[in-house]
C-alpha cells in the first residue's frame, strides 16, 4: 500500500441562485458547501462575498437576473467534488463554476473592492450610439428629385397576366 496524499488547494467558486431563493436555504446551501470542504477537503473555508442580484447574460431556467455569491475556499479534490455536486443538485442554484486560483489571492482582491458595483452596473440601460455618427444627409449622393408620375396603381391587371398566373397556379391543367 502507497501512503499518497493530496494536496491541499485554493479554489474558488462563483454560484448564481434564483433571486427568489429563501434566506433560510441560502445559509443551509452555504453550511452544507462549508461541511463539504471541511470534511470531505480536509480545508478551510476562507471567505464568501455576496455580489448581490444582477442581470445574467442570458436567461437560464426562465429567470434573466440572479444572485451572485463567491467562494474561495482550501480543500483537496474530494471536498470540491463534494461540493461542485451538492450545488449541481440544489433546486435553486442556476449555475457555478470552480476553479483552482493563486495561493495568496491577488488575482482577485484587485477585484474585490469594486466587484460588486460593476456587477450592478450592468442592470443600467445602455446609452446606444451609431459608430457612424449622426445620420443625416449623405454627402455623396444628390438629391434625387421628384419621382414623377407612377400611374394609377388600382387598376385591373390585364387578361394575358391573369390567364397565365391561374395556369400556374393549377399547374398547367385546363379542364
Amino acid at each position: 500500500m502507497s501512503n499518497t496524499t493530496t494536496k491541499v488547494r485554493v479554489y474558488e467558486t462563483i454560484c448564481l441562485t434564483k433571486v427568489d431563493m429563501p434566506q433560510d436555504k441560502y445559509t443551509a446551501m452555504l453550511d452544507r458547501c462549508k461541511k463539504a470542504i471541511a470534511e470531505q477537503g480536509k480545508g478551510e473555508w476562507l471567505y464568501e462575498d455576496d455580489w448581490g442580484k444582477a442581470k445574467i447574460s442570458y436567461i437560464v431556467d426562465k429567470e434573466p437576473r440572479a444572485q451572485w455569491t463567491y467562494f474561495r475556499f482550501k480543500s483537496e479534490p474530494a471536498g470540491v467534488d463534494e461540493l461542485v455536486r451538492g450545488l449541481g443538485i440544489n433546486e435553486f442554484v442556476l449555475r457555478q463554476v470552480t476553479s483552482r486560483t493563486s495561493e495568496d489571492g491577488a488575482d482577485y482582491n484587485t477585484l474585490r473592492p469594486t466587484f460588486a458595483k460593476d456587477l450592478n452596473e450592468r442592470d443600467k440601460p445602455r446609452e446606444w450610439k451609431d459608430p457612424r455618427g449622426r445620420r443625416g444627409p449623405r454627402g455623396d449622393r444628390g438629391d434625387r428629385g421628384d419621382r414623377g408620375d407612377r400611374g394609377d396603381r388600382s387598376a385591373p391587371v390585364s387578361e394575358e397576366k391573369s390567364e397565365a398566373s391561374a395556369e400556374a397556379s393549377s399547374g398547367g391543367k385546363q379542364s
